[in-house]
């Protein structure tokens, strides 16, 4: 095994330097694995997703991976208690009797790509309507998925539109649901630097977390059992703890989110406008509700801080997208590639028309329905996303109460049961009391919820008496309350009569509405873009041209590159911040103590973060970051604030990637966790 395991890591070796030596001296572009070079088979194998959310990368032919802390925080989180903090305290499993299930989480591993293009297109030549193309399309892409997915929890497929809707891939993945807790660092040194770090370098933060995927006796994906075995695997990565030095070339593998670089100028403002003003004003609000509860309440302060963390990250990073939208002036720059494509166009109007339709009708669906768009952002962002109680309401519509008893009971055991860990009635109810003022003040009369009318006819037109009654009269208010109503004969009755029920029932209401107002101009805008790429292709046909990330496999090439200057962290960097006293810096002595023997010994400094310019966005988290051995260095957690704007303009001078180093988290597990059992699986020593 090992022998032959090292003969194919050369062969993968050879492969991966030529990569780097054929990749563009840009970094732009989270390119498919068989783009601009074939990504070795192994490589795939040992980069997952992660909970449908992050990246990840197996370690050992244990099934041990790696993700980030702030991909696991859910996890850790439901599994502490105020006697097992393993939140705070960090946790670690000695033996592998130890390693603790976790429900809920997943890990998919791609077993294949293939294009579907020509199918699709062979079935909607000459349709011309957006809709129904659209409709053929997602048909076909759902018979293909139903056949090869079966009945079976542990295969998905999904059909993914790539290059704004001009090229179809399928991609089909084998899913891993028992997850086990090998090893999560304590929160003060994972998340150090808290939210005042969070987008920024430099950075000191040991954001990792490990995971092992268990399998059944015979090596197949299964539901937690106790006779489950740790995932054997002929494929994982190798370790490199030799470091980095400016100008290295890395690649990242993972699973990037979404993208929207091929937006117009209109787009633009209205991401700006419409999405981002929204979500900050209503963020801004609840995240100081939030925090002033967990100031005053270690409970309160460990039932939501991974609530907390996750808000915030995107209320930042929609503060930073706005600044350099502004600073780098991506509006306008868009402006004047437009006008230089209509002037392409115009050079042969006859043949070039349709593409100036196509971005005529992509700037009217941006303008014409901005009003309905912004509405709908407070909506989505105060109504349906503030109020965790509606959210749980909003659930039981897409549950049948009167069939299946085994799909009820795993209702309850999959979103009932969790949501109650830590759940503060009377935080939520102060929440959603401020939502629905602030939804009142901001969203025209013409797109508030019916509820608004009720309000005014039954309590006076007081918000805080409506939500005083719901709160108190509800049967979720509580989970003994709620499970009372779920075993009573009148089921439907008691749920669906319910006040908080009705409540989500009328803000559902009224969101599909406003989707319907937008769907008018959304499937032109669709055919807009769809067009429109065609059209930049040739205009440029001598330039390479990559899809927006869609939460499928990318991979970015880049370099070991400063920002301004300097492109790594030392422990003299946190003890720095440590010794301003911040309550984000602080460390217990026991912690504190780790960083201050190093290097007193041989003056050797531990590098901490690294950062480089690859091209990533959010769901690589978790990504694992490669030297050009093909050997893993780091693992990828951020973007600094001068990058915020990445998703929709790429820019090479301040955009950068943040990672943490290998040999942090090698320090980390051997000199914190004490582990020399996960410390030579890793290794593999």
């Amino acid at each position: 095994m090992g022998v032959a395991y090292g003969l194919k890591r050369f062969y993968i070796t050879g492969i991966c330097v030529a990569l780097f030596i054929i990749k563009a001296a840009a970094s732009e572009g989270m390119w498919m694995p068989d783009e601009k070079g074939n990504l070795p088979a192994s490589y795939k194998k040992v980069t997952v997703m992660f909970s449908d959310m992050c990246s990840g990368v197996i370690l050992s032919s244990d099934g041990l991976f790696l993700t980030n802390h702030h991909c696991a925080l859910e996890a850790v989180r439901s599994l502490s208690s105020p006697s097992n903090n393993y939140l705070k305290d960090g946790f670690v499993a000695k033996l592998g009797k130890d390693e603790i299930p976790v429900p809920e989480l997943n890990v998919k591993r791609l077993l294949y790509i293939q294009e579907l293009t020509d199918k699709m297109d062979s079935a909607t030549v000459g349709i011309e309507d957006e809709y129904s193309r659209n409709s053929i399309i997602e048909s076909i892409g759902r018979s293909i998925c139903n056949s090869i997915e079966g009945n079976s929890p542990f295969i998905t497929a999904t059909v993914v539109p790539y290059y704004e809707g001009n090229r179809y891939f399928l991609n089909v993945y084998e899913v891993f649901r028992d997850i086990r807790l090998v090893l999560s660092p304590p929160h003060a040194i994972a998340s150090f630097g808290g939210e005042t770090d969070n987008w920024m370098w430099p950075r000191c933060s040991a954001d990792f977390a490990l995971l092992r995927i268990y399998a059944s006796p015979s090596n197949e994906p299964a539901y937690f059992s106790s006779k489950n075995r740790p995932l054997h695997v002929d494929d994982y990565v190798r370790v490199s703890t030799e470091g980095y030095t400016l100008g290295d070339s890395v690649m990242t593998l993972g699973f990037p989110g979404t993208t929207q670089r091929y937006s117009t100028s209109w787009e633009v403002e209205a991401i700006k406008l419409c999405e981002n003003i929204p979500r900050i004003e209503v963020r801004e609000k609840k995240l100081g509700i939030w925090k002033d509860a967990m100031d005053n309440s270690p409970s309160t302060q460990m039932a939501y801080s991974s609530k907390y963390a996750v808000s915030s990250n995107f209320y930042k990073y929609s503060l930073g997208m706005n600044r350099c939208i502004d600073s780098l002036k991506i509006a306008e720059r868009k402006r004047k590639d437009e006008n230089a494509f209509l002037n392409w166009v115009n050079r042969d109007s006859i043949h070039r028309y349709p593409y100036r339709d196509a971005l005529m009708k992509v700037k009217q669906s941006a303008v014409e329905k901005a009003e309905e768009h912004k509405a709908l952002s407070y909506v989505t962002e105060a109504l349906i996303e503030g109020s965790e109680i509606v959210g749980l309401a909003w659930a039981f519509m897409d549950l049948d109460l009167r069939g299946d008893k085994e799909a009820r009971s795993r209702f309850t055991k999959d979103k009932i049961v969790p949501f109650y860990k830590g759940y503060r009635k009377d935080l939520d109810a102060s929440l959603l009391k401020e939502m629905l003022f602030l939804v009142q003040e901001r969203v025209p009369e013409k797109y508030l919820p019916s509820v608004y009318d009720s309000i005014r006819i039954n309590y006076g037109g007081s918000i805080p008496a409506y939500v005083e009654h719901l709160f108190d009269h509800s049967v979720f208010r509580s989970e003994k309350s709620l499970r009372k109503a779920l075993r009573d004969r009148n089921i439907e009755r008691k749920i669906v009569h319910d006040p908080v029920y009705d409540f989500a029932f009328s803000v559902r209401m009224l969101y599909y509405d406003l989707l319907a107002e937008l769907s008018s101009s959304e499937y032109d805008r669709m055919k807009g873009k769809r067009v429109l790429f065609e059209g930049k292709k040739e205009m440029n046909p001598d330039s390479v041209f990559y899809s927006n990330a869609n939460f499928t496999m990318r991979k970015s090439y880049g370099t070991v590159k400063g920002f301004p200057d300097n492109f790594y962290t030392t422990q003299k960097d946190l003890l720095e911040r440590n010794r301003t006293m911040k309550k984000e810096y602080f460390l217990e002595p026991s912690l504190k103590n780790l960083y201050e023997q190093i290097g007193q010994n041989d003056s050797t400094d531990l590098n901490l973060c690294f950062i480089s310019d690859n091209d990533i966005t959010g769901g690589n988290s978790g990504s694992p970051v490669f030297n050009s051995s093909g050997e893993l260095i780091g693992l990828a957690f951020d973007g600094n604030w001068e990058g915020m704007s990445g998703d929709l303009s790429f820019d090479p001078v301040g955009q950068r990637a943040i990672h943490v180093d290998i040999r942090y988290i090698l320090f980390i597990v051997k000199n914190w966790a004490h582990s020399s059992r996960i410390y030579r699986e890793i290794t593999h020593h």
